[in-house]
């Protein structure tokens, strides 16, 4: 419907989320667009260079720390490719969705990143909530995840753990649905 009510041939196109995301959705706008291939890449350049110095600073003070994701295959995908550009280490990724793709999709967009997961990552399609509770726990429990990103859902499911508490594992909002846009 929309393509015919706008007269516009529709273009699928990913989240820029990191350097390496940010940079592929700009080729894909350009070549949607028509914007010269030449002119992109040196946009794509000049921006890239300085980003990168300053991602270089993050990766030294992050560099292995291990964290777990839990959101639909899009936003997974992105996050998991911009925090391993910041030298996390995703070891636990969760995939929410029943329609964006699942683990297919969620792998080609890593690889069109240029990311390969860390040995001994886990990808999980659909997890319930228990599951997540209990993986999620046990992981930080046993030093295997420091930090945690998911929805608010996601983040209610690790309320009144004494290991929240004792671990201290940084925990961010993200996705649908967020109450908070901060760090805990």
């Amino acid at each position: 419907k929309l393509k015919r009510a706008t007269k516009r041939e529709l273009h699928q196109m990913h989240l820029p989320i990191g350097i390496a995301g940010t940079s592929r959705w700009i080729r894909e706008l350009a070549e949607a667009t028509g914007v010269s291939k030449g002119r992109a890449e040196a946009f794509i350049r000049q921006h890239e260079g300085r980003t990168r110095d300053q991602v270089g600073k993050l990766r030294d003070r992050y560099a292995g720390v291990p964290v777990g994701i839990v959101a639909e295959t899009p936003l997974a995908a992105g996050l998991t490719s911009m925090l391993t550009e910041f030298g996390f280490r995703p070891m636990f990724i969760g995939l929410r969705d029943d329609s964006l793709g699942q683990r297919e999709v969620f792998d080609e967009w890593l690889e069109k990143d240029g990311v390969k997961l860390p040995e001994g990552a886990t990808v999980v399609s659909r997890p319930s909530l228990r599951m997540l509770r209990e993986e999620l726990l046990s992981r930080i429990e046993r030093g295997q995840l420091m930090g945690f990103l998911g929805s608010s859902t996601d983040m209610q499911l690790l309320q009144g753990s004494s290991l929240l508490l004792n671990k201290r594992p940084f925990i961010l909002q993200v996705g649908f649905p967020t109450t908070r846009y901060h760090v805990t």
